[in-house]
């Protein structure tokens, strides 16, 4: 809680902490149009409303995850992560590469706009968790197991890293990881981030974008890991999306979604254009 409380205050941090001492709600990405989904929902029995801040996400109540899949198309995903597909904003008709995409919800984001997603994680079993996902909702995603260091693919149009974190903003969902997170962890992590990206950056072509992104809440993790790939890759530089109703965007072109201000689960995002060389 110190780190907290030094970061955004003794209010915002004990907002903080209370959110993830509550059970969280169930939220939902579907595939058609929102109002339709409510509808249909609505019909299933349970109640659903919009999630807003541009997510395109709904919360629902009232009925399972089982049941809600099996009366309306569509995946379940916190708004928190769902913002980071939405920002992550991929060009008309892209090809993507979501490579940490186990269990692959951004992935299926992703591809409600994407012409195709290759998501590419080194876990077999989660990995078969997103095949399913992939046959249920027959939206364009290739699965290959490959470590995100050494990518699988060159030259697509847009890389997102997912990378591994604390999960701090994630807390409500991982209660036990209170007690397992060291003081010591962010710091750790944000080596393991560092390696990634710099194998991840391969994939990017000139004109390409990256995605950066984590569940954490850290500073270590998220505006430190990207300035310093930034400092080490100046080809590449902050590229937020525009003509898009993000809230949660900053001056400084990063998403940042914060659990105590909008009851998502928190999330961090930077997008990077590498430019032209020469």
């Amino acid at each position: 809680m110190s780190r907290w409380i030094d970061a955004v205050g003794l209010e915002a941090a004990g907002d903080r902490i209370a959110m993830d001492n509550r059970v969280p709600p169930l939220g939902f990405v579907p595939l058609g149009p929102l109002d339709r989904a409510v509808a249909d929902i609505a019909v299933a029995g349970g109640v659903a409303r919009s999630a807003g801040r541009g997510s395109g996400a709904l919360w629902v109540a009232g009925l399972d995850p089982r049941t809600l899949l099996a009366h309306v198309d569509g995946f379940v995903q916190d708004p928190g992560a769902a913002l980071v597909g939405r920002y992550a904003a991929p060009p008309e008709g892209a090809i993507v590469a979501d490579l940490c995409a186990a269990p692959g919800g951004k992935a299926l984001y992703l591809a409600r706009t994407a012409t195709y997603v290759l998501a590419a994680d080194p876990s077999a079993p989660r990995l078969a968790l997103l095949r399913r996902n992939v046959e249920r909702t027959g939206l364009p995603v290739g699965v290959v197991r490959a470590r995100a260091e050494a990518p699988p693919v060159a030259g697509v149009d847009l890389v997102l890293a997912d990378v591994p974190c604390t999960g701090t903003g994630t807390l409500r969902r991982h209660p036990d990881a209170r007690w397992r997170l060291s003081p010591e962890e962010p710091a750790r992590l944000a080596q393991v981030q560092a390696r990634l990206l710099h194998g991840i950056a391969r994939a990017v072509p000139p004109g390409g974008l990256l995605v950066y992104s984590t569940c954490s809440l850290e500073t270590e993790e998220n505006e430190d890991r990207v300035g310093a790939f930034l400092d080490d890759h100046p080809d590449f530089r902050v590229e937020p999306p525009t003509g898009r109703e993000l809230p949660d965007v900053g001056d400084d072109g990063y998403l940042r979604v914060l659990p105590e201000r909008t009851g998502f689960d928190g999330a961090f995002a930077a997008r990077l254009r590498r430019g032209h060389r020469g």
